[in-house]
């Protein structure tokens, strides 16, 4: 058995299927370097939990609550202990209502206009 970069093995071969096991390692290398790809997009693109972390304050986020509804809104600072979801649908949520807002993720980057 030969042992690869990765640290899994394959068998030993003849002559003629040796140039085959270049190849096999340079797949298994590429496989983990877009499984880390993907993992990283989705990241970037996911909904990410508002009691695990909240956006930056006053930046635009898309956000979904707990009735199923999502809006574009604002986190917002409200002296130095308090915050408040501005939607943009002319309604916030704060104080016990803070809650109603469960997920945000970025806004996607908009289109280039030509």
């Amino acid at each position: 058995m030969t042992e690869l970069k990765d640290g899994s093995f394959i068998r030993d071969c003849v002559e003629e299927e040796c140039r085959n096991t270049a190849l096999i390692e340079n797949l298994i290398t590429e496989n983990a370097a877009l499984r880390a790809e993907l993992a990283a997009l989705k990241s970037a693109n996911g909904w990410r939990k508002c009691h695990e972390e909240l956006p930056p304050f006053n930046s635009r986020v898309h956000v979904f609550t707990s009735f199923g509804d999502q809006y574009i809104a604002i986190l917002c600072q409200l002296g130095e202990c308090d915050m408040q979801w501005n939607l943009e649908a002319s309604a916030y949520y704060s104080g016990e209502n803070f809650d109603i807002v469960t997920h945000w993720r970025e806004l996607p980057t908009p289109p280039e206009v030509e």
